[in-house]
């Protein structure tokens, strides 16, 4: 097993070029992002690759049930996928699910993965399914 160092852009407003030689010295593998130009995907590749770092991408499922939050991740997913990353992070799914949703829509979850053949991670965050440990525990 390698850990890999993943530093998150949250908060960094400096440009890539600037950033990107000052993670890699700092001895980070890579970097997370949430990408929400998705024009700048190439030059973000590029620079990632003339550094030597790692991308970890972020998704964020949206829509007014399972379904919708599965299409929306599945079309991130292959936007995403141009990009070639280590994985994909997900804020995914709405904490105002019942369960029978929630396992829907990450049975779902889990074909585009498989189909992508990148891992992606669901995040425990605020809004989403995996909020509580406690639901979480029983999806999984």
């Amino acid at each position: 097993m390698e850990l890999k160092l993943i530093r998150h852009l949250w908060g960094v407003y400096d440009p890539w070029e600037k950033v990107f030689p000052q993670f890699k010295e700092l001895g980070y593998s890579g970097v997370e992002i949430a990408l929400f130009e998705p024009e700048r995907g190439p030059a973000l590749r590029k620079q990632l690759s003339e550094v030597g770092l790692d991308l970890v991408i972020m998704a964020f499922t949206g829509g007014s049930n399972a379904d919708e939050h599965l299409r929306s991740l599945e079309e991130q997913v292959e936007q995403h996928l141009r990009l070639a990353p280590l994985f994909i992070n997900a804020h995914s799914g709405s904490d105002g699910w019942n369960q029978d949703q929630a396992k829907r829509f990450y049975e779902g979850a889990l074909k585009i993965e498989s189909r992508a053949g990148v891992p992606i991670a669901h995040e425990t965050h605020r809004g989403r399914v995996f909020f509580n440990p406690w639901v979480t525990r029983d999806i999984i």
